[in-house]
């Protein structure tokens, strides 16, 4: 596991038909992250929910009901700072399954370095 101090930020998660679409805005990040992920290294750069429902005990796999897993498309690049984007994927869930859950950040090594239990924010639903 990655030092799990070092990201900060704000990442908001909202549905759009059957996408989960993953808004973020963060710093802390691993800067090798410039262009992306590395390419054959798996959760290089990854902004993932997991099915775990802790950050001190282990955060479980990645958090989908579809066949294949979805969460390969959520990366970051750290181009700018604060490193700012959105993404979307077909989990085959809704945002009220998401509640309680782990969203992990990773570097470009693919260990994690911040993790954060998703909560309801109501100032900032639609």
């Amino acid at each position: 596991m990655g030092d799990l101090t070092s990201a900060y930020g704000e990442v908001h998660i909202d549905m759009y038909g059957n996408l989960t679409v993953v808004e973020y805005e963060l710093g802390g990040l691993d800067y090798d992250c410039l262009y992306g992920p590395n390419a054959g290294v798996a959760n290089s750069c990854g902004i993932h929910i997991h099915a775990g429902t802790s950050c001190t005990e282990d955060a479980g796999p990645h958090f989908y009901s579809v066949p294949a897993n979805p969460w390969s498309a959520g990366y970051y690049e750290t181009f700018s700072f604060p490193v700012m984007g959105a993404f979307a994927v077909q989990t085959g869930l809704t945002t009220a399954d998401y509640l309680g859950r782990t969203l992990i950040l990773h570097d470009y090594s693919g260990a994690r370095i911040a993790c954060a239990i998703l909560v309801y924010s109501p100032e900032l639903s639609h």
